[in-house]
C-alpha cells in the first residue's frame, strides 16, 4: 500500500484560500448560499449573493456555480483519459461524441484536508437531496463506493462542443499541434477515423469558455497545462485542488434523479506517487565472451 505523502505545502496554501472563498465545500456554512435553478431539461445549482430564503429569488445567476475541494483522485476508479479509454460504440456510449471522461474523488488522506472531506460529502448530500424530482428515485452515478468501502464522489469532463461560429473567432488548431484531432490521443487507434469525422462540426473544448480551445483544463504543480498524452500519469492518484459544477436531471424511463459534476478547473497539488511494481528477475553475465557461445544460464547481480 503506497504510504499517504506528508503535508505539502501548497496543500495549506490552498486550503486557506478557499476557506475563504465562499465556495469550499468542506465548509458547510455555504449551503445557504446556493440555489438551484431551471436550465433546459434539468437543473444547475448557482450561487446567490445572500443566503437563499424559503422563496427563490426572483433573479439568479446564468450561469452555474463553481463549487470547490482539495481530495484524492482515485486510482482504480479513473477514467479520465483523453478519450475516457473509449474501445468503440457500446450501450453506455453509442459513438465516441457520447463519451465524457470521468473520475472519481476521495479522502486525500493527511491533514488539514482530511478532517474536511466527510464535510464535502455532507454538503453535496445536502445540495442533491433540495433538487429532485416527485417520484424518482435517486440514482448512483455521482456519490460510489471506492474498493475500501469509503464514499466517494465522481466528477466527467465534457469533451465535444459544437462549433460556435462567432465573427472574428476562430477555434480551429493546426495539424501538428499536441491538442488537434490528428494528434489527439485514443485508447484504439481503430477510433481514429470517427474522431476524424468530427472535425468540421465539433471542436474539443473544456466545460468553460475562458480556457479557448484547450481540452481538460488541469495544470500540474508548476502551473502547466497537463498534455493529453500525460493525463494518467499525471493525474491519476494525484491530490488536487478541484473546481466543478453541479447539475441535476431526471431519467424518465427508469425514473431516476440524476447528478453529475461538470470539471471546470483542476490543480494537482502532490503529484501521483508512482506504484512500486515487482518486476521479473533478470539473470545477466558478469562477464561477456564474444568468442564463445552465450549461455543461458547467467550469473545473478
Amino acid at each position: 500500500m503506497t504510504p499517504n505523502p506528508p503535508t505539502s505545502p501548497s496543500v495549506g496554501t490552498a486550503h486557506e484560500r478557499l476557506l475563504h472563498s465562499g465556495s469550499y465545500l468542506g465548509d458547510a456554512s455555504i449551503c445557504a448560499n446556493f440555489q438551484w435553478l431551471h436550465e433546459g431539461r434539468g437543473h444547475m445549482l448557482v450561487h446567490v449573493p445572500e443566503a437563499a430564503s424559503e422563496v427563490i429569488p426572483l433573479s439568479l445567476p446564468k450561469d452555474p456555480a463553481i463549487l470547490s475541494a482539495i481530495v484524492r483522485i482515485d486510482r482504480d476508479d479513473f477514467w479520465l483519459m483523453a478519450d475516457g479509454g473509449y474501445h468503440g460504440p457500446n450501450k453506455v456510449c453509442k459513438d465516441i461524441l457520447d463519451v465524457k471522461p470521468s473520475c472519481a474523488l476521495s479522502d486525500p488522506g493527511f491533514e488539514p484536508v482530511m478532517s474536511d472531506f466527510p464535510i464535502v460529502l455532507q454538503t453535496l448530500e445536502q445540495f442533491t437531496q433540495r433538487c429532485v424530482t416527485l417520484g424518482f428515485s435517486s440514482g448512483k452515478s455521482f456519490f460510489s463506493i471506492d474498493h475500501n468501502g469509503l464514499s466517494c464522489f465522481k466528477l466527467r469532463h465534457k469533451l465535444f462542443e459544437v462549433h460556435s461560429h462567432r465573427p472574428g473567432t476562430s477555434h480551429s488548431l493546426l495539424a501538428g499541434e499536441p491538442f488537434s484531432f490528428e494528434h489527439w490521443p485514443l485508447t484504439k487507434e481503430r477510433n481514429h477515423a470517427e474522431l476524424l469525422a468530427l472535425k468540421n462540426t465539433y471542436r474539443i473544448l473544456p466545460p468553460t469558455d475562458y480556457i479557448s480551445r484547450l481540452p481538460l483544463p488541469a495544470y500540474n504543480v508548476t502551473g502547466d497545462l497537463i498534455q493529453p498524452s500525460a493525463y494518467r500519469h499525471s493525474l491519476q492518484g494525484a491530490v488536487a485542488e478541484i473546481h466543478f459544477n453541479l447539475l441535476h436531471w431526471g431519467i424518465g424511463g427508469a425514473k431516476h434523479n440524476v447528478y453529475g459534476g461538470r470539471i471546470v478547473l483542476i490543480c494537482v497539488l502532490v503529484p501521483p506517487t508512482p506504484q512500486s511494481t515487482a518486476g521479473k528477475k533478470r539473470g545477466l553475465p558478469l562477464h561477456l565472451d564474444t568468442d564463445v557461445t552465450p549461455s543461458y544460464k547467467c550469473a545473478r547481480i
